[in-house]
């Protein structure tokens, strides 16, 4: 039940998350595993949850950036594999053994932080080595590198070398690097120069795994694959696609299919909390930004940039009420925001919809486009003083079947 305290709350809808997570398996080749991405928690729908929802439906892993959020999913009472994306430190090799997450491993030191705490804990440690094929932020950079690292990690009797990945710079930007002019690092006259990134990024993968073959290492994973490589090329499912932004509803790049229809999940929502009639020249919020022209009415509702509303919103944002767009006037404050009401009927304790319709001014897709953003960005800003607040849970087995 949502907090009567607050009135402005964020609704996560599980039939909608379900919808989602069928659809985005229905697209997988035969036998390529669904990792599910729950970082940043859930990318602010609730991670166990979230987590709980989509391996019901049909995910079979789950992936997160931090041990920190691995190991808060394993106290929650969740036992499949949770792979941590993010780098290793040697204080969180303890977590890795101590709640059996699967670590990415990016260097030597990276196993030898491992070995020791698996020794002293006496369990062995999954392990997923990283290749940085050219995002340039994680993992180990060259073939040499990866087939010793590679070759360390499948000796060790204290791992098991499970995986082998990369992560794509640009899959969701067709030719972005011809665009830009930017090429990665490669051997001068390499006929791949010409090839979109991901292609060369796909390429660079292959050879290292196929490397790591002919040298009797065997990887019984291989992933490259977000939500934008998967849906634009099966050949980048490889064994393992994972899953993220798309799982909450928003397509990282044009699907031509009309039948492919992703459902927003979450909706932000809140109530006005007061009304009042201004005169011309009367002013609103902070700097006087907005003075009216007119007799106006201006609505107070009770979410600001502290809940995730951005700023920058001020003055050109709109929100919906009754199905009706109204605009935000003046800066939005940290709790609070004003709109624009004048030519509407409203009243106190109406709902109004920020984020969450799939058109209209309550799309955040269309938000994330005005501010020149992304909607995983909009979604992560909705702060955990925002109660979430679950729609849909009566039946969740049945639907999931």
């Amino acid at each position: 039940m949502r907090d009567v305290w607050r009135q402005t709350w964020a609704e996560i809808n599980l039939e909608d998350l379900v919808h989602n997570v069928r659809l985005l398996k229905g697209r997988l080749l035969p036998n390529v595993l669904f990792m599910a991405t729950v970082k940043a928690d859930a990318y602010g729908h609730g991670a166990s949850t979230v987590a709980q929802a989509v391996l019901q439906a049909g995910a079979d892993r789950l992936g997160v950036a931090t041990y920190e959020e691995g190991a808060q999913l394993r106290m929650s009472g969740i036992e499949t594999d949770i792979l941590v994306y993010g780098a290793l430190f040697e204080a969180a090799a303890e977590a890795a053994v101590k709640y059996r997450l699967t670590a990415t491993v990016g260097s030597i030191q990276d196993l030898i932080f491992l070995e020791k705490k698996a020794k002293e804990y006496k369990n062995r440690v999954t392990v997923h080595v990283k290749i940085d094929t050219g995002m340039t932020r994680l993992g180990v950079r060259t073939l040499p590198a990866a087939l010793e690292l590679l070759q360390r990690a499948a000796e060790s009797p204290w791992l098991t070398l499970e995986g082998l990945f990369t992560h794509f710079a640009s899959a969701d930007e067709e030719l972005l690097q011809e665009k830009s002019g930017i090429q990665p690092r490669l051997v001068e006259n390499d006929p791949t120069r010409s090839l979109p990134f991901v292609e060369q990024q796909r390429l660079r993968f292959e050879e290292i795994a196929s490397a790591a073959q002919q040298q009797g290492i065997h990887v019984p994973i291989l992933h490259a694959a977000n939500s934008a490589a998967a849906l634009r090329d099966p050949r980048y499912q490889y064994n393992m696609v994972r899953y993220g932004i798309a799982m909450y509803g928003y397509s990282p790049i044009p699907m031509e299919d009309s039948s492919f229809r992703l459902r927003p999940v979450l909706s932000l929502r809140s109530r006005i909390t007061r009304l009042a009639v201004i005169e011309p020249g009367e002013a609103v919020s902070y700097g006087r930004t907005y003075v009216a022209t007119r007799r106006e009415v201006i609505a107070t509702v009770p979410i600001g940039y502290a809940d995730g509303i951005p700023r920058a919103l001020s003055n050109v944002g709109k929100v919906k009420i009754h199905g009706q767009c109204a605009p935000i006037v003046g800066r939005v404050c940290m709790d609070q925001l004003m709109i624009n009401v004048t030519d509407l009927s409203v009243k106190v304790g109406d709902v109004v919809t920020f984020y969450g319709e799939s058109e209209g001014c309550g799309s955040l897709a269309q938000v994330a486009a005005q501010l020149d953003t992304i909607p995983y960005e909009l979604l992560c800003r909705v702060s955990a003083r925002v109660p979430r607040i679950i729609t849909y849970v009566k039946n969740l087995e049945e639907t999931c079947h």
